[in-house]
């Protein structure tokens, strides 16, 4: 008998007391003017340089990293959190509108206080929430860049001596930190290739040796996709202005496209080996060759 009461409170709980949550008003579409861009690229892999390109057109803005979207993620993807909005009355609809307006908001008064009509964001930890991105934004151009992994992985750990903490879920102990990068390239790029995959039309694949070998050959294309007009401008973008950010590093001191290619040669070779097993299944998918 008590069991059925139990039942029957949960019935009434369900259809009764729910239906008294309050409910807010459905959400409006923010329209944004131009549609954003966003580079994505593992660290290490050229991402600074095609920002600099970016923003020294005439009517693009892209900052440093901005890092704060993928704080603001977990609001559209984690149960707990959702399910607080919900009790508030706010559907996921609502919430990817409020979000996509702050976004909105912070870029695009930085883009015009440089005068710009347009904003970018690079930002290679947003890889990991690149279907968020695009949730966000659904008229969003990407970017996808790509680099040799060997030659990334000698970057983003300076040939091996300096470990980040984006390492860290990659790690395994006591082993060379280039192996823990070797990791996250492949991580990294096949996610950028999934994504591809998933929206290509949207999707423009840039290689960084490509851009670095023939500058002009490759960006020009690249904003074709974007719908930009060329600007020879663009080639020269060390004479230009740019914020400086944690990331600016070597390119603000570089006056072109400067190869930096095949130090990791100098590896021990049973490194380069390993490392070469773990990475080789993206350097194929890219068309790099497997040495």
């Amino acid at each position: 008998m008590a069991s059925v009461k139990e039942a029957l409170r949960r019935i009434y709980h369900e259809m009764v007391v729910g239906r008294s949550r309050v409910r807010v008003t459905g959400a409006t579409r923010v329209q944004l003017a131009e549609p954003p861009i966003f580079l994505l690229g593992p660290y290490g892999s050229g991402t600074t340089l095609v920002r600099y390109v970016i923003d020294s057109h005439s009517r693009l803005c892209c900052p440093p990293e901005s890092d704060f979207i993928e704080a603001l993620a977990p609001l559209l993807d984690e149960p707990r959190y959702r399910q607080g909005l919900e009790g508030l009355g706010f559907d996921d609809e609502h919430v990817v509108q409020q979000l996509r307006q702050l976004c909105a908001h912070l870029f695009g008064n930085y883009a015009r206080s440089w005068g710009k009509a347009r904003w970018a964001d690079k930002t290679p930890a947003y890889i990991d929430i690149a279907d968020t991105l695009l949730r966000l934004f659904p008229e969003a151009y990407f970017v996808l860049i790509h680099r040799h992994g060997l030659d990334q992985v000698h970057s983003f750990t300076r040939g091996g001596t300096f470990e980040r903490s984006t390492l860290e879920p990659f790690c395994r102990p006591g082993e060379d930190p280039r192996l823990s990068c070797c990791r996250y390239w492949l991580d990294k790029t096949q996610r950028l290739l999934d994504f591809e995959t998933r929206h290509g039309e949207r999707s423009f694949r840039l290689r960084y040796e490509d851009l670095c070998r023939q500058p002009e050959a490759t960006l020009r294309p690249l904003f074709e996709f974007l719908d930009e007009t060329w600007e020879p401008d663009v080639l020269r973008f060390y004479e230009h202005t740019h914020d400086k950010g944690h990331e600016h590093g070597r390119v603000m001191a570089t006056r072109g496209f400067e190869l930096s290619a095949g130090h990791y040669r100098s590896w021990p070779g049973e490194l380069r080996h390993a490392c070469l097993e773990i990475i080789a299944p993206g350097l194929a998918a890219l068309g790099y060759m497997v040495e």
